[in-house]
């Protein structure tokens, strides 16, 4: 459905305000909302968001980002949204919620194209720190991190609602994909939904990468295409540079995952998001 989901709660500053008298700071700043993405809000208290689940789908994520987004993200060399408190359900608010450090700046929407374009080696340098092996009991996320074969019938489905020029550029990168070595490493952590509304920049360089509610393990293409959706493509080349151990195999399985990535944010039918698959539609045309 585009646009975001419906909510099933509607969250106000007094109920995190009645949350987080149940935390560590109890005599919290007043609270003022910040955010609101497909599964969640962020509502800034002083220097800490709180992180509410805004519809009972997304449950399972932040319980997920609680168990294990310390462990995963802790060696990464920009900041991530760390949990510093997880909170129960009340007779206020029916869902788990976090306290979770603040990452200050505006996500890559707001960025200009020199600025994203300057942050492919950060971007690089962090994805590569992220995906270490996982343990063997971490998360796995049916739709991230897995075999593209997965999704080619979702694919297919979608294809069918978009203009027949966009669906050939999609179809040809994606079945190049198909031809690629499978992913046949132990699973790695992967971020699984990266693009530009997930990357943090102060002033001229990227500082933060949030929104870790496709937290998983397994094949890092996911996270290196949704890279490359999410850079100019003049950046491309110093991305995979500052990656490295990156072999033919997994740069088309990475082009696989922007071509498809490309089809989900055009019908997601925001406005960021549109220009932003447009955009990678326009550099996919050309890639080989």
């Amino acid at each position: 459905m585009p646009g975001l989901p419906h909510a099933d709660v509607t969250i106000d500053a007094e109920i995190v305000r009645s949350l987080m008298a149940s935390s560590p700071w109890p005599a919290a700043e007043t609270p003022w909302y910040w955010a609101r993405g497909f599964d969640s809000e962020i509502w800034r208290v002083g220097h800490r968001a709180v992180r509410l689940p805004r519809r009972q789908e997304a449950v399972a994520a932040l319980r997920t980002e609680q168990r294990w987004l310390n462990e995963a993200a802790g060696p990464l060399p920009v900041q991530s949204p760390a949990v510093l408190f997880a909170g129960e359900p009340t007779e206020m608010f029916p869902y788990p919620w976090s306290v979770t450090h603040f990452v200050d700046g505006r996500t890559g929407f707001d960025s200009s194209f020199d600025i994203r374009a300057a942050s492919a080696e950060t971007l690089a340098t962090s994805l590569r720190a992220l995906h270490r092996t996982a343990p063997p009991d971490a998360p796995h996320n049916p739709l991230r991190g897995v075999p593209l074969e997965n999704r080619r019938e979702n694919l297919q489905t979608r294809l069918a609602a978009v203009g027949p020029e966009h669906a050939a550029i999609v179809a040809r990168h994606f079945e190049r994909a198909l031809t690629a070595q499978a992913f046949a490493d132990d699973p790695v952590w992967i971020h699984g939904d990266v693009h530009l509304g997930n990357l943090i920049f102060d002033d001229q360089e990227l500082v933060g990468l949030i929104d870790f509610s496709d937290l998983a393990c397994g094949d890092p293409a996911v996270d290196l295409g949704g890279a490359l959706l999410s850079l100019p493509h003049e950046a491309h080349e110093r991305f995979w540079q500052s990656y490295g151990h990156a072999d033919r195999d997994l740069e088309l399985r990475a082009l696989g995952w922007a071509a498809l990535l490309a089809v989900l944010h055009l019908q997601i039918e925001i406005a960021e998001h549109t220009v932003l698959a447009r955009e990678a539609l326009a550099w996919l045309a050309s890639a080989d």
